[in-house]
């Protein structure tokens, strides 16, 4: 991730504009503005099936800002989401994890015929 992104929101900033519940991992908005209102859910679902809020004009994962709201500072690795459902955005759901940690934690592909991760068909042994 990008730590100039990063950088720009800082956490009494979160914390002006937005209300975590980290029982049900949903932001609320704090203020009105446009067409939006006081307590309306924040963010929308984008097309890698994550949940985003536009802060300031920068894009946020929810993830990564429910991380930051509850321990006051950015990850430093990536965030998993421990039951594998990408909007469950409780704290109890999201841990710091490195790449690698969060590479185990996956579904298995639709075209995986062992019904295990991380087992592939090597086409030249045959197995």
């Amino acid at each position: 991730m990008n730590s100039k992104k990063v950088d720009k929101l800082t956490y009494d900033r979160l914390k002006e504009v937005l209300f975590y519940d980290q029982n049900t991992g949903i932001f609320l908005w704090k203020y009105s503005k446009q067409s939006r209102f006081v307590g309306e859910i924040a963010g929308s679902k984008n097309n890698k099936g994550y949940r985003s809020i536009s802060i300031d004009g920068v894009l946020y994962k929810e993830h990564r800002l429910a991380w930051f709201y509850v321990y006051g500072k950015w990850p430093e690795n990536e965030i998993d989401h421990i039951n594998r459902i990408k909007i469950d955005n409780k704290i109890s759901n999201l841990r710091e994890v490195t790449k690698s940690q969060n590479r185990q934690n996956i579904n298995v592909k639709k075209n995986n015929k062992s019904g295990c991760r991380g087992v592939s068909w090597h086409k030249t042994h045959k197995r």
